[in-house]
């Protein structure tokens, strides 16, 4: 009996951690920086077309050092192409801010524009 309480235990850990990384996909890459974006495809909430989600930003240095790690909330237009920042947090620094920022339009070809384009087609 014990055996079997340990395995649950072991399984109820394991598979929320295993769901977690499936639902964070990468959506951009800066050829200037090689910083990464990634969405939590989980977080994507829409109505018509605005859209929340949550992403990350991840930059590591030259010598594989994590440089930049930032998780940010976010609303977009998806017929605009703008996004605006609602909350913003600072792995590293454990910053954050919380006010929301202005309204920004991408260009195609930009991070911002292929994120946007990446949560505006799901669900």
């Amino acid at each position: 009996m014990k055996k079997l309480l340990l395995m649950l235990g072991l399984i109820a850990i394991a598979y929320p951690l295993e769901v977690s990384a499936r639902d964070l996909v990468e959506v951009a890459e800066s050829s200037r920086t090689g910083a990464k974006v990634y969405v939590w495809r989980d977080s994507i909430r829409k109505n018509r077309n605005i859209v929340w989600w949550r992403e990350e930003m991840v930059l590591y240095g030259t010598d594989g050092r994590l440089e930049e790690h930032y998780i940010v909330d976010q609303s977009g237009d998806c017929v605009n192409i703008a996004s605006r920042w609602q909350r913003f947090y600072d792995q590293i620094s454990g910053e954050q801010d919380l006010k929301p920022r202005n309204l920004i339009s991408y260009p195609p070809g930009s991070i911002g524009y292929d994120v946007l384009k990446y949560v505006c087609s799901q669900k």
